[in-house]
């Protein structure tokens, strides 16, 4: 009798014991799921920027000895080998890792078709403030959704422009303009 008393109040303890580290586990899961997706979102503004930063270095590698780069626009640079593989969608189309459409076309920067610009569509707030930041260096102007964020030859980022015209939620246009050279 003694022996069934005690195993009654510690199985009741057993039970309790069990549901909080069951709580526990479904707690952590939960953060580790959130952690993840926020880490998937980071990792796609990384892949973004760094084939970003490839096909600009490929496009002025690839005009160096060009008078100008009238020429230039997604055919050519599809056809040249400038846009990533996994980007092409067509002979004239791209789209990014978040499926936004990617467009190079030529741009007047001082002169006529001296420079080039490279717009990314799709990108959430967090994508858009990543990749900004990331391109900055590398770009002579930058534009989010129509307002210039980084001013043409400027050394600094309009941080108020900047978060406001991130602001949209998986819808922001980002263009980087760059120079020839």
């Amino acid at each position: 009798m003694k022996n069934s008393l005690q195993r009654k109040k510690q199985g009741g303890w057993l039970d309790i014991s069990l549901g909080t580290v069951f709580t526990v586990v479904g707690i952590m899961s939960a953060a580790a799921l959130f952690g993840a997706a926020a880490l998937y979102s980071s990792a796609d503004s990384s892949v973004v920027e760094t084939k970003s930063r490839s096909i600009v270095s490929d496009v002025k590698s690839v005009y160096r000895n060009s008078t100008d780069l009238s020429a230039l626009t997604n055919t050519t640079a599809i056809s040249a080998k400038i846009i990533p593989k996994d980007w092409i969608t067509g002979t004239s189309t791209a789209q990014n890792n978040n499926g936004g459409i990617v467009t190079l076309v030529s741009e007047d920067v001082v002169g006529t078709d001296d420079g080039f610009s490279l717009q990314h569509t799709l990108f959430d707030e967090d994508e858009c403030l990543n990749y900004v930041n990331g391109m900055f260096a590398d770009s002579y102007q930058i534009d989010v959704d129509g307002t210039t964020v980084k001013t043409a030859g400027g050394s600094t980022i309009n941080a108020t422009a900047l978060s406001t015209s991130c602001g949209d939620s998986g819808s922001n246009t980002v263009k980087t303009v760059h120079t020839k050279s």
